[in-house]
């Protein structure tokens, strides 16, 4: 996954051409820049598009859509737009609107009364606007998605009332890729289909674009698709696997091609124009290009061409070198994509590229503007992979010079197999801790890792297997010293994510109870451990009355009515439970099972 999982940048607007445009560069030229640029970046393929005017100049694959198989780049290649698809999901709530399907100042939760976020006042704030705007006050928290593949969109919607935004509403640009999921559920809501097909009404087919698709699956069907690259630290380019999920597709999952994306952006160039036809009223790429939220304040320094960065609706807006410029990027495992465009001068490009992870797609963006604009190359190239090398360096001195938090020589405070168990979340889900040949080992969603030992309770375990990424895992005790929950930061903006500890689902099962059920001996006194019908275990004392026994952790249960004490079954050599241990605040007592 990607920590980096899918950029910001875009937007539209009609376009007025300067009377005097600078001559362009030729085809050959751009063409050397394209490829050359593609060999520093070590990019295996790519396809290009350059709108002029509101028209193509340039629709082209370069390189290998498929290293081991050695298949060029085309035209139609497909390629995962990863946020990029943002801009489609605001285009389609945006003629939502304007068919008064949708009023941009009413809360989302009285056209989807199941959008709850973390408090009541929030959720009865928050607007389409603010969805499409990253403004909502909550932070990515991609991960509980990004490792959840399986999960259907209603469980992820339904997940947001447990994740805690940690800015107020409207204050902050946070980049958050639930809500786009939300706006394009809302779509199909109010369509009455899915988004898929709202996209498909909205957008695919007025628009012509036969080979877009939204899944992985369909996207393998057509023959010509790239497949997905990364570099690992040694820069060596190796192949990874796709991300299949389709739970977050409004956010960042429609696979498109060059010639399929030079209509989409000629339309947008054009004012929502498409051979005569309107596919997106005026307004409403004026609206997806109007600043809605502020990014950023000065310009990073380094790069005086860009100006102050803003977000409108699905794309951002800011300058370069003095030029209105309208863009999104993205990136998901494998697949980098821009989209970009200088309105007044007429200018738009969309690079596809199958390598994840670099800087390869914005550097060839701002070239190429350069080119068609007549000014000065700046070699954006040459300046980002400077950054990055810089970067690298700056990590590699810390390693080889041996700084690190890890405290040496300390032990775990449990043994392994006292950590093994299931955790929960409500807003990130289940995380499964096993053990296996001496060694722990974490289960969450479909990532399947082994744990290794840092210091002390924490562990660390590799989240991103080509560049080898790793996230820490901390392990905390209860008052009673067993280990009660393991917190992971997942989400930068925020604290780590605690996921406290639950039964094992095994605990509720009837094969499981069962034998568990009988009368047990309290020294004169006598208890029976009852098995109700709907699977809910009692210990019945001896006046009648009952307490409720509630999965815990291996065969103990804790006494729901009773602060602190818990019932512990015992098993003999023989694997039956002949005797129970109640274990209350200061004490504990033996329960011998009657024969």
């Amino acid at each position: 996954m990607r920590r980096t999982i899918l950029a910001v940048l875009f937007a539209s607007m009609s376009c007025v051409v300067h009377a005097e445009a600078p001559a362009a560069p030729s085809l050959a030229e751009v063409e050397t820049l394209i490829t050359q640029t593609m060999k520093d970046w070590k990019v295996p393929g790519a396809s290009v598009v350059i709108l002029r005017g509101g028209e193509p100049v340039l629709v082209k694959g370069f390189g290998l859509r498929d290293v081991e198989r050695k298949l060029p780049a085309t035209s139609e290649t497909l390629f995962r737009l990863a946020s990029v698809s943002k801009s489609f999901t605001a285009a389609g709530v945006a003629a939502l609107a304007s068919q008064g399907k949708l009023d941009w100042n009413k809360p989302v939760a009285e056209y989807l009364p199941e959008f709850k976020l973390y408090t009541p006042a929030l959720t009865a704030q928050v607007t389409a606007v603010d969805l499409l705007s990253h403004r909502t006050g909550l932070p990515r928290h991609d991960l509980s998605w990004y490792f959840n593949r399986d999960d259907k969109r209603e469980e992820m919607i339904a997940r947001l009332r447990y994740l805690e935004p940690n800015k107020p509403l409207r204050e902050v640009f946070q980049y958050n890729n639930f809500m786009f999921l939300s706006a394009g559920y809302l779509t199909g809501r109010l369509l009455d289909t899915s988004w898929e097909d709202a996209m498909q009404r909205l957008l695919f087919k007025p628009l012509e674009m036969k080979s877009t698709t939204i899944s992985l699956v369909a996207m393998e069907k057509n023959p010509d698709h790239a497949e997905p690259y990364q570099k690992d630290k040694q820069e060596v380019v190796q192949k990874v696997a796709h991300y299949t999920a389709t739970n977050m597709a409004p956010a960042g999952m429609i696979n498109s091609s060059a010639a399929d994306m030079s209509r989409y952006l000629a339309m947008l160039m054009n004012g929502g124009q498409h051979r005569g036809k309107t596919v997106l009223a005026a307004a409403d790429v004026q609206k997806m290009t109007t600043a809605q939220m502020v990014i950023s304040g000065p310009p990073d320094p380094r790069y005086p061409e860009l100006g102050a960065l803003a977000y409108g609706l699905g794309l951002s807006v800011t300058s370069y070198r003095g030029q209105r410029l309208v863009q999104h990027g993205g990136a998901i495992d494998g697949f980098r994509a821009n989209l970009a465009f200088l309105p007044e001068a007429g200018i738009g490009v969309v690079v596809l590229s199958n390598l994840g992870d670099v800087g390869f797609v914005s550097a060839l963006s701002y070239d190429l503007f350069d080119r068609y604009l007549g000014l000065a190359p700046r070699d954006w190239s040459a300046r980002y992979l400077g950054d990055e090398k810089k970067a690298k360096a700056a990590q590699d001195e810390a390693e080889g010079r041996g700084y690190s938090t890890q405290k040496p020589g300390t032990q775990p405070s449990h043994a392994l197999g006292d950590y093994t168990g299931h955790y929960q979340h409500p807003g990130y889900g289940l995380v499964k801790i096993g053990q296996a040949n001496g060694q722990l080992n974490l289960e969450y969603g479909y990532l399947k890792v082994p744990l290794t030992h840092y210091h002390y309770d924490v562990y660390e375990f590799i989240y991103d297997p080509v560049p080898k990424d790793k996230l820490s895992l901390r392990f905390e005790t209860d008052d009673s010293g067993d280990i009660a929950s393991l917190a992971i930061p997942l989400e930068p903006l925020g604290a780590p994510i605690v996921f406290k500890r639950v039964a094992d689902p095994i605990m509720r099962t009837a094969g499981f109870l069962k034998p568990l059920a009988g009368s047990y001996e309290l020294g004169a006194v006598v208890m029976d451990v009852v098995l109700r019908e709907d699977g809910v275990l009692k210990l019945v004392q001896p006046n009648g009355s009952s307490l409720e026994l509630e999965p815990d952790r291996g065969t103990t249960f804790r006494v729901k009515e009773r602060a602190g004490s818990s019932l512990e079954f015992k098993r003999g050599t023989d694997g039956a439970v002949n005797e129970a241990v109640l274990h209350s605040p200061g004490s504990s007592s033996v329960l011998k099972r009657r024969r």
